[in-house]
């Protein structure tokens, strides 16, 4: 008889890690495929219908592509469908990762040798 893991939770598991939340989203999202030995595939039928299924792969595999992707509140519910947590993380995710490169870009030198 096979014995199911038990779920994975990336909010907790990044929190316990004590890891901030400064990631791509796409990263995550990476990692917890992997973590799950889900494929694309895997993950888009969790997200929606038969009928969504090409646009979620497209979609995730886009994100985990290009850091600089975002998502919208729908995308950030379907996603927290998808690993059991609220979408409300994958907001607050994105949030904080484009949060650090403003701060990153603001404190850059600029052409005039100057800063902000």
């Amino acid at each position: 008889m096979r014995t199911c893991r038990p779920r994975r939770n990336p909010e907790v598991a990044l929190a316990n890690a004590g890891i901030p939340f400064r990631f791509p989203v796409g990263e995550v999202i990476q990692e917890e495929l992997t973590a799950r030995g889900w494929t694309t595939q895997d993950f888009a039928e969790r997200m929606g219908t038969h009928a969504e299924i090409p646009l979620n792969m497209l979609a995730v595999d886009m994100l985990i592509a290009v850091p600089e992707s975002r998502i919208d509140q729908q995308m950030a519910d379907e996603l927290g469908r998808a690993f059991g947590v609220s979408g409300q993380f994958f907001m607050r995710l994105q949030e904080a990762y484009f949060a650090l490169d403003e701060v990153a870009m603001s404190d850059a030198p600029h052409l005039d040798g100057g800063f902000n």
